[in-house]
């Protein structure tokens, strides 16, 4: 049985601020994931999720061979002074040379 006379013992629900913060964030990271998605998207690159795992990942081309993967990508997420949520994204044509950023900070929070 748990002593209820030392208050230190009892486990308060979260607040519903810290709930509103919580959803905030989760919100926040799907708004930059999904910047990233358009940016990725209009380049040509043929995806459907955008995964943050910072792995290089090849993906077709559209208007090129499907069965070559010719694009690239490596996404990631980042903490930006503990309290911004970023995505940070190299994409394009490697086979090419070709290559382009994608920083969620300076796109959607100035």
């Amino acid at each position: 049985m748990a002593n209820f006379k030392n208050k230190s013992n009892l486990r308060l629900s979260p607040s519903k601020q810290n709930i509103h913060s919580l959803y905030n964030a989760y919100d926040d990271i799907n708004k930059h994931r999904n910047a990233c998605l358009d940016s990725l998207l209009n380049y040509g690159l043929v995806l459907d999720i955008v995964i943050l795992d910072g792995k290089f990942r090849n993906t077709p081309i559209l208007g090129r061979t499907p069965k070559k993967n010719q694009g690239g990508m490596l996404v990631r997420k980042s903490q930006y002074q503990t309290i911004k949520t970023i995505i940070l994204a190299t994409y394009g044509d490697f086979r090419e040379g070709v290559n382009h950023t994608f920083n969620s900070y300076s796109k959607n929070t100035g």
